[in-house]
């Protein structure tokens, strides 16, 4: 397994992102895995921006089949998604 698919690497590197895109002060550590990522002030834009740098993060687009709802609910479930993204 490489570095880009360790689930710790890769919460940090998506709360990271998380916190630029959205533009807020609190630090990616700060960022709580289980609460919608709506709670953080993402909107349809911020979201299409969110895609975007995660996928220049880590290497990869995401297929249609994963742009859902649940798959981007919180970030725990954007951090499992990246993992099986980076496993096929």
């Amino acid at each position: 397994m490489d570095d880009r698919t360790r689930t710790g690497d890769i919460e940090r590197r998506v709360r990271d992102i998380l916190s630029v895109v959205a533009a807020m002060k609190a630090r990616g550590d700060d960022l709580a895995m289980d609460q919608p990522l709506r709670n953080y002030g993402l909107n349809s834009l911020g979201t299409i921006l969110l895609i975007d740098r995660i996928e220049e993060a880590f290497g990869f687009t995401f297929d249609d089949a994963d742009l859902t709802d649940r798959n981007f609910a919180t970030i725990a479930d954007l951090v499992a998604t990246i993992q099986r993204r980076l496993q096929r």
